[in-house]
C-alpha cells in the first residue's frame, strides 16, 4: 500500500515539476531557430556613407527577414532572431529604405515635390532592388552595396 505525500511535500514536488516543464517549454523556441551567420557592412550613395535607414535581407528560401539598422556612418549589422545574429545562410534579394531626417521640420516647411527618400525610391522594394547577396555559412560575412 502506498502512503500519500504530506500537503506541504505535494506542493513543493508539483511547484518543481511545473518549472521544469516551463523551462524545457522556454528551451523549445530557440530549438526551433535555423542557424544563422553574422552579417554586416557598409551602404553609401554616390560613394558616400548612407546616414540613416534600415536594409532588408529577404532569404530566397522564403524564410524569416534579416533586418539592420543603418548607422550614420553607413555601417550595419543583421538580425534575425537575437540582436546581430546575422541572416540565414543563402541567396537574398535585399532591401534598402532611407528617407530624411524630417523631426525637427515644421508641416509648412515640407514643399510639394521635395525629396524625402535620401537613395531612389527603387531600393524600397524587393522586386525592384536589384539588389542582392550571398550568406555564407559559419562566417562573418562583410556585405556592401555602393548605390548609384
Amino acid at each position: 500500500m502506498m502512503k500519500s505525500l504530506p500537503p506541504g511535500i505535494m506542493l513543493v514536488v508539483l511547484c518543481l515539476l511545473c518549472s521544469l516543464f516551463l523551462s524545457a517549454a522556454g528551451c523549445s523556441e530557440k530549438s526551433d531557430q535555423l542557424p544563422t551567420a553574422k552579417v554586416s557592412g557598409k551602404i553609401t550613395y554616390n560613394g558616400e556613407p548612407l546616414p540613416r535607414g534600415t536594409i532588408v535581407f529577404f532569404p530566397e528560401s522564403g524564410k524569416r527577414n534579416a533586418t539592420g539598422e543603418i548607422k550614420e556612418d553607413g555601417t550595419y549589422t543583421l538580425t534575425t532572431y537575437e540582436n546581430e545574429d546575422g541572416a540565414f545562410p543563402g541567396t537574398h534579394t535585399v532591401t534598402i529604405i532611407s528617407e530624411r531626417d524630417m523631426t525637427n521640420l515644421m508641416p509648412e516647411d515640407v514643399k510639394p515635390g521635395d525629396k524625402n527618400w535620401l537613395v531612389p525610391p527603387k531600393y524600397n522594394q524587393s522586386k525592384t532592388s536589384g539588389l542582392t547577396a550571398t550568406v555564407k555559412e559559419n562566417e562573418a560575412n562583410e556585405i556592401n552595396f555602393d548605390l548609384k
